[in-house]
């Protein structure tokens, strides 16, 4: 599953981006990203478009689709550090 994440974010992520955890359950599949500054509802659109609907295609198994993926932008500016809850699959290097 990871994996399927890793792709769906390769050339999606951007420098304000600071990490990306998942967070699975029984029924969901959520991404958190960590964000510095203010998010763009541009920012939100592509990666609702690319990413997740990436992940939907990748998890879709047999005749029933899967329960959609989810996400969320947390802003987190330097130096807050986020709460990370789930499975990490993205870090940029911080000082």
């Amino acid at each position: 599953m990871l994996l399927y994440v890793r792709r769906a974010l390769l050339g999606e992520i951007t420098t304000t981006m600071r990490c990306i955890e998942v967070i699975l359950g029984t029924d969901t599949f959520h991404l958190k990203v960590w964000h510095e500054g203010v998010v763009t509802e541009k920012e939100r659109k592509d990666f609702d478009a690319v990413v997740i609907t990436d992940l939907a295609a990748d998890l879709w198994v047999g005749d029933e689709p899967p329960k959609a993926p989810t996400f969320e932008f947390v802003r987190c500016d330097p130096p807050v550090k986020p709460k990370i809850e789930g499975m990490l699959v993205f870090a940029r290097l911080e000082q």
